[in-house]
């Protein structure tokens, strides 16, 4: 062994190429085999990076969006209307508005499960005409 290694050094050619072994092919298709490899996750990488990236400029196209666009065209109108209902004797003060609020005060529970079945909160004005007709229709009276 050790003559054989200097006759290698000597040719300048490895051990196995002095005992005719075919090392070489399996060496090559060996880092063939790691270059195929490294191709492939190089480009998964790019891929994903570019995925990445069209999902950064989307979130700043959307930041935009909803930041400027949707502030000057946004806004809201609620409608609220007030009214003062009797009946014997007593004062009823119902406040209605578009947000679903109401607030009846000094109703008993009775009169304000009534009313609540007739809001529509989509329409205050007919749910103002609904509760007058209410008290009206209960001996009552709404100013």
């Amino acid at each position: 062994p050790e003559q054989l290694k200097l006759l290698s050094k000597t040719l300048n050619i490895s051990i196995d190429e002095l005992l005719d072994n075919d090392i070489k092919n399996v060496i090559e298709e060996k880092v063939s085999n790691t270059e195929k490899l490294a191709g492939i996750i190089i480009k998964i990488l790019k891929i994903i990076g570019i995925i990445f990236l069209i999902l950064f400029i989307i979130d700043i196209i959307a930041f935009f969006i909803f930041t400027f666009v949707r502030k000057g065209s946004y806004t809201t109108v609620t409608e609220e209307a007030s009214i003062t209902c009797s009946i014997n004797n007593s004062n009823y003060d119902i406040t209605i508005s578009s947000d679903e609020y109401f607030d009846c005060t000094n109703c008993s529970k009775e009169i304000e499960n009534d009313i609540e079945e007739i809001i529509d909160y989509s329409d205050i004005d007919k749910t103002i005409e609904d509760i007058e007709e209410y008290f009206l229709e209960n001996n009552g009276i709404c100013k």
